[in-house]
């Protein structure tokens, strides 16, 4: 077993509602990837079930995903802050030997992409919610909601809320067949 040759941690955190990220931060010695996506941490989650998954590569030539790197880091280590010693020796070794990763600077809020379209990292942050941060970056009339969850609660109150903050003529709502609600 990998387990009795390698070192991990499981590192239990406190969490205010339930701790649900999916987040895989990869370093290598000149490049990293940082994965954001729907999927547990399982094999099933990463390779039978159907999931989304956003990648982010960087290395040292190319800034493009700069600072979408470095939030995912920074929420990473956030959850960290109050772990014992032995976990921030691990967070000051990868500083150690991935020496890339101090040029990776918080440069912008939001990623540009060639196409002039954003991407952003949310996170439920303590003073904002990630549906209070998602009202903000919307600075148009919508016209159409089109989400994808394996169920909705009963009483519908996140979509009475998108038809009463954002107004669309129309939402769409995809569940799953079995189990959503």
């Amino acid at each position: 077993s990998l387990a009795g040759r390698k070192s991990y941690s499981i590192i239990p955190i406190d969490s205010k509602g339930a701790f649900h990220p999916k987040m895989m931060i990869v370093f290598g010695k000149k490049e990293g990837v940082a994965m954001i996506g729907s999927g547990n941490l399982t094999s099933s989650g990463l390779s039978s079930n159907e999931e989304i998954w956003g990648s982010f590569h960087i290395d040292e030539k190319s800034e493009k995903n700069y600072s979408i790197f470095r939030d995912s880091f920074d929420l990473l280590t956030s959850y960290l802050k109050d772990s014992n010693q032995s976990h921030k020796n691990k967070l000051n070794w990868l500083h150690k030997n991935t020496t890339w990763l101090e040029s990776v600077q918080k440069s912008k809020i939001q990623v540009e992409q060639k196409d002039n379209s954003t991407i952003q990292l949310l996170s439920n942050n303590g003073s904002s919610s990630i549906y209070r941060q998602i009202l903000q970056i919307i600075n148009e009339p919508v016209v159409s909601v089109f989400m994808i969850a394996p169920f909705y609660n009963k009483n519908a109150s996140l979509i009475n809320s998108i038809l009463f903050d954002l107004s669309p003529h129309n939402v769409t709502c995809v569940i799953d067949s079995q189990y959503g609600t």
